[in-house]
């Protein structure tokens, strides 16, 4: 019985995991432990996330993202996809390889927005926001606060808590302070700005990505509001940028749901074409539809019948860490039969792919290299 499971789910016992050893720990099962993990860009999945349970389960830095509200950075040392964004986002506890393709030299690492109190392996976390710290270099906050001349808070002031200037319903370029969040959308912008890549490509190859201080913008392209320097404006331009390419890669902005492909053809929805080099799965068309991408557009088949139309080519390209999501994603759902909300789901994908070109074409017209 253990070989038959070992060979069907493909699992390979070493010197600290053993199967027989996994089969007692499991007598203990609860549901409370299957946890959602982001498997891969756009793909979550679910884990049995019992630290007694998992071999090398980095609780250490994962529990701040269960049952909590937060954000993580994921990145990797040695950026060695030249066409894709220093990092990615995450709210839920990662793979191995959640950004990075397999056969790319060591794993990721996922660098939590705020800390939660520590727990045991066996506690479900509170999720008591009042109890959080940002977990950021504080004197790197102290420079940021001095170029910037805003302050720094460590959490978003509720309505009623504070004065007029620090009220959450002011326009960020009339804001008097900056909150974690603001910072790592800024940190979103600068990493996603294909200028920045191109800069330091070299250097990404062999370290972790390096994000620059707010300075000041060569040409804003709107006037600096009263009071608040160039650097200021900048800084809020790219925030705004962040947050858009954020909640997009979270397939949390309503633009997601702004189809621009189609599904015109009923059928099985079993996912049988192998995507390869000679098989490719797009089929690029003549005829765009009228405001389109400059790229191209084209169909993306599933099977000998049905596909996904007008589908930009830039997105079917596009990378995100060592995967393109458009390709990566079907290619995991071989032999299977896509839902309704999975035919959704693709489609909210290539929204996100296609806007995420643009948005990064926009954070280069503002510039992130002094």
């Amino acid at each position: 019985m253990i070989k038959k499971i070992l060979k069907t789910f493909r699992i390979r016992e070493n010197k600290r995991w053993k199967i027989d050893d996994v089969k007692e720990k499991a007598q203990n099962y609860n549901e409370k432990y299957i946890r959602k993990v982001t498997y891969r860009p756009f793909d979550d999945r679910y884990l049995y996330y019992d630290a007694e349970f998992i071999e090398r389960n980095r609780l250490d830095v994962m529990q701040h993202f269960i049952d909590n509200d937060n954000l993580g950075l994921v990145y990797k040392l040695g950026n060695a996809e030249e066409n894709s964004a220093s990092v990615m986002i995450t709210k839920n506890i990662i793979d191995f390889r959640s950004w990075s393709r397999p056969g790319m030299q060591g794993g990721d690492y996922v660098a939590p927005l705020y800390l939660y109190p520590e727990t045991t392996t066996q506690q479900s976390l509170s999720g008591d926001t009042a109890q959080r710290k940002p977990n950021l270099n504080m004197e790197i906050v102290a420079e940021i606060e001095k170029r910037l001349g805003l302050e720094f808070l460590p959490e978003e002031p509720q309505e009623g808590e504070v004065c007029f200037a620090q009220s959450p319903e002011i326009r960020d370029e009339f804001k008097t302070y900056f909150t974690p969040l603001n910072l790592l959308d800024y940190i979103y912008a600068v990493l996603h700005s294909p200028s920045y890549r191109e800069t330091y490509k070299e250097f990404l190859k062999i370290d972790f990505p390096r994000v620059p201080y707010p300075s000041r913008p060569s040409s804003p392209s709107r006037p600096s509001p009263e009071g608040k320097g160039k650097a200021v404006d900048k800084f809020w331009q790219l925030v705004e940028l962040g947050k858009q390419i954020r909640e997009i890669h979270l397939l949390e902005s309503d633009k997601t749901e702004d189809f621009i492909t189609t599904y015109p053809v009923d059928g099985s929805n079993e996912v049988t074409r192998k995507i390869t080099k000679n098989s490719p799965g797009f089929e690029e068309t003549n005829s765009p539809p009228s405001g389109g991408s400059k790229g191209g557009w084209g169909k993306v088949w599933i099977n000998d019948a049905q596909y996904f139309d007008k589908v930009p080519k830039t997105a079917w390209k596009f990378y995100i860490g060592g995967y393109q999501p458009a390709q990566k994603w079907l290619k995991d759902r071989k032999g299977r039969k896509l839902s309704f909300e999975d035919v959704l789901h693709y489609q909210k994908i290539i929204v996100a792919l296609t806007e995420t070109d643009r948005l990064m074409k926009e954070v280069d017209a503002i510039g992130v290299i002094s």
